[in-house]
């Protein structure tokens, strides 16, 4: 019961965490978006205003699914192998990537705090695909 629950709040954890990720390649891609699709305008502002008030607390749950997911399957399996490594590796990024991002929130000009931002979680985001498909 314990590894399915675990397993459950993993995927959830993945869910989670591309809604919170949504948010760059809609806010890159927004004109062309809008101008392919001129009809959705108004809903697409929409949600990307909706995605950007949301965007740090959903990816909050995502970390802390993940969290309960690691801790959750480690109580049911007992071992830790290359593939929980993993997992753990991807969970520290994605915390440190956290704290990026509150510093980022209050200093939305810096680049460098973006791009380390949205690189610790591509390679966050690279060790989950690797942690899943191991």
């Amino acid at each position: 019961m314990a590894k399915e629950s675990g397993e459950m709040l993993g995927w959830g954890a993945v869910s989670v965490a591309l809604s919170a990720g949504a948010l760059l390649p809609l806010r890159r891609n927004a004109k062309f978006i809008m101008r392919t699709v001129p009809n959705i305008k108004s809903f697409f502002v929409s949600l990307l205003k909706w995605l950007a008030t949301w965007h740090m607390p959903i990816g909050a749950v995502a970390l802390a699914l993940a969290i309960a997911h690691g801790a959750l399957m480690y109580f049911s399996e007992g071992e830790l192998e290359i593939r929980e490594y993993m997992g753990i590796i991807a969970i520290v990024f994605a915390g440190v990537a956290a704290v990026f991002g509150a510093v980022l929130s209050k200093n939305k000009a810096s680049s460098l705090i973006r791009s380390t931002h949205i690189g610790l979680l591509l390679a966050a985001g690279i060790l989950v695909a690797i942690h899943i498909l191991s």
